[in-house]
């Protein structure tokens, strides 16, 4: 049984990594993207109060960050995969930016 745990647990680890290594790599897209051939500021066309489809205020990279840290049972769960993929989506760039 202690073999299986430890198994998963450095199955659990690598996927972490990937993400990780994912996560970076959109980012660097993204910015990339925005940045195209436009020297003007990315942000300025969006409104300052963004909502996501289901009509909530979209979380930032560092919220979800800290939820992984703290709670990543409710992080990996679907519901929260599925609102951080509609908050990066809603904020774009934006989402990565840590001025809030």
């Amino acid at each position: 049984m202690s073999n299986e745990r430890e198994q998963l647990q450095t199955k659990l680890n690598e996927l972490d990594v990937m993400r990780d290594s994912l996560v970076e790599a959109l980012h660097k897209a993204s910015m990339a993207e925005a940045n195209e051939g436009d020297t003007s500021d990315p942000h300025k066309d969006r409104q300052e109060t963004v909502k996501t489809k289901s009509g909530r205020k979209p979380k930032n990279f560092q919220y979800y960050q800290n939820m992984r840290r703290t709670n990543s049972r409710q992080y990996y769960s679907g519901k929260v995969q599925a609102q951080v993929v509609e908050d990066a989506q809603a904020l774009g760039a934006k989402y990565y930016d840590t001025d809030d």
